[in-house]
């Protein structure tokens, strides 16, 4: 339901008892899809029943390490709201800043320092 933009959805399942934390594909929350895909209004929605943050998926990337990594400067800015951990790095080392830094996303590398 994340995947399809479905707010309504997500709503329901989560009033129904949807674990919030429950894995897909390499180990991915709906909160990474969501920071990866840019869904702001979806993260707004996830964030609102308490998420694991800084949960890891297979490669050890967090929700902020994604919206880093694929410039999504408003999803950085509510996950960086709702104390996501700056600090976290994947299974290679490297962090938010990094991939950020990487990708030459000036405006992203600021707001994260």
């Amino acid at each position: 339901s994340v995947l399809t933009r479905d707010e309504r959805c997500v709503e329901v399942l989560l009033s129904n008892g949807w674990d919030i934390n429950e894995r897909g594909d390499c180990g991915r929350t709906a909160l990474h899809e969501a920071a990866k895909e840019g869904m702001l209004t979806m993260i707004r929605l996830l964030l609102k029943h308490n998420p694991n943050i800084d949960a890891l998926d297979n490669y050890e990337k967090t929700p902020l390490i994604y919206g880093s990594h694929f410039e999504r400067p408003f999803i950085i800015q509510e996950l960086l709201e709702a104390n996501a951990d700056i600090n976290k790095v994947d299974s290679v080392g490297a962090g938010a800043i990094y991939y950020a830094s990487y990708e030459g996303h000036v405006e992203t590398v600021k707001m994260l320092l």
